[in-house]
């Protein structure tokens, strides 16, 4: 048999051990991970009703967590505007009428 034949396989073989032992032990996070649920960031906050279109609107934060299942996972917020409540006889003062 050709040596280097050999040794290719004795280096493809110990590079599959090294991909299979990472794999089924990965290292831990080096920090703590701050999230793994959209639930652990806060969800969708809803404050600031007013009137739009005759409906209830409300100005709206919304929190989840992005990166899930990594050690990078963190918790990213963004703001809109969410209809609260949709109103037969329209809306005064961020309440319907």
């Amino acid at each position: 048999m050709n040596k280097y034949l050999v040794i290719g396989c004795i280096v493809l073989g110990i590079a599959l051990a090294a991909l299979t032992l990472y794999f089924l032990f990965p290292k831990p996070c080096p920090n703590p991970v701050t999230c793994d649920s959209d639930k652990q960031c806060g969800g969708t906050i809803v404050s600031d009703k007013f009137c739009k279109d005759s409906n209830v609107y409300g100005n709206g934060q919304t929190n989840t967590c992005v990166k899930k299942d990594r050690c990078t996972a963190v918790c990213e917020t963004s703001y809109s505007q969410f209809l609260v409540e949709k109103c037969k006889n329209g809306c005064v003062d961020g309440a319907c009428t």
